[in-house]
């Protein structure tokens, strides 16, 4: 899958999950959105603030920051939860050099975390590692796509 299929200011058809939390079957709702951003987990990842705040949370690599119609104001929407779209992202702890024009994960934790156990202890590993420094590299939790990033 490719963004390419969202652009910025376009209206959507969707079927998102009313419950989005990994371990639940899903039960799609249709929604009609606006797309008014795009964020992608990879080159834009979470720091460890954000995950820790929803960490059971069903995440994709490409965040949509969207009005949404139905509901009346903004919400967010990860494509690969989506009906059109859904799949298996695990997301991974990598250190990203902020400081690089290019953000990609410098070092990538040997693991993916997909189920809930593994975001549980995923929770953990993150909480413990957030209070260290690792030479200038910052803690982020991204969604393995299994596509290379150049």
């Amino acid at each position: 899958m490719s963004i390419d299929l969202y652009e910025i200011g376009r209206e959507y058809r969707i079927n998102y999950p009313a419950i989005r939390l990994v371990g639940y079957p899903p039960a799609f709702q249709p929604r009609i959105v606006v797309v008014r951003k795009i964020r992608d987990l990879l080159t834009n990842p979470l720091t460890a603030q954000e995950f820790l705040k929803r960490p059971l949370l069903r995440r994709g690599r490409w965040l949509l920051r969207c009005t949404d119609q139905h509901k009346r104001g903004f919400r967010q929407f990860y494509v690969d939860s989506t009906k059109q779209h859904w799949r298996d992202c695990p997301l991974r702890i990598g250190w990203y050099d902020l400081a690089e024009p290019v953000s990609r994960p410098v070092k990538i934790y040997s693991r993916s975390f997909s189920s809930v156990h593994d975001r549980r202890v995923l929770t953990r590993v993150i909480a413990n590692l957030s209070r260290c420094t690792f030479d200038g590299l910052s803690l982020r939790v991204f969604c393995d796509d299994l596509r290379i990033v150049g």
